[in-house]
């Protein structure tokens, strides 16, 4: 901003996703869930339709609960691409034998974007606002899923 630069906000879950459905192999998958890792027992996960509608908002799940909340939704006719840190954990609890899901799995990518990446999201992001009213708003802040647990050491 003080170069008189845009800010352009790309979520992790936009850029997991846009590395992951970059490989020509998904096409024909229904459904990406992006698998982030948290450091704790929950992940950080969401679910897209290939189109981009988001199916299963953003939320911090363990993934055996997401398993037996969301594995009878994903029927055997849905093939669906896991990526990011947490896809395999994810994959294991929906491959589970006590989970409902019957869908086909792919594991996707499991190493983050690189900065390229992101850069070329927020390129097109850019792009696709451009000339937009609401493209900056002053209010823009970091959303976290959970408040930060840092504390400052007394000297």
């Amino acid at each position: 901003m003080a170069l008189n630069r845009p800010l352009i906000g790309v979520s992790c879950f936009d850029a997991v996703a846009r590395y992951a459905l970059a490989d020509a192999s998904h096409t024909g998958c229904d459904l990406l869930i992006t698998a982030l890792a948290s450091k704790r027992e929950e992940v950080f996960l969401q679910a897209r339709r290939l189109d981009g509608e988001e199916s299963i908002p953003g939320q911090a799940i363990v993934p055996d609960v997401f398993a037996r909340k969301f594995g009878g939704r994903l029927g055997a006719e849905m093939r669906l691409i896991i990526a990011g840190e947490a896809a395999d954990q994810v994959a294991g609890a929906l491959l589970h034998p006590g989970s409902l899901c019957r869908a086909k799995i792919k594991i996707g990518p499991t190493q983050p974007p690189s900065a390229n990446e992101v850069v070329m999201l927020a390129q097109e992001i850019f792009m696709l606002r451009r000339g937009s009213a609401d493209f900056y708003e002053a209010g823009m802040a970091p959303l976290y899923m959970r408040p930060p647990t840092v504390s400052l050491a007394l000297s």
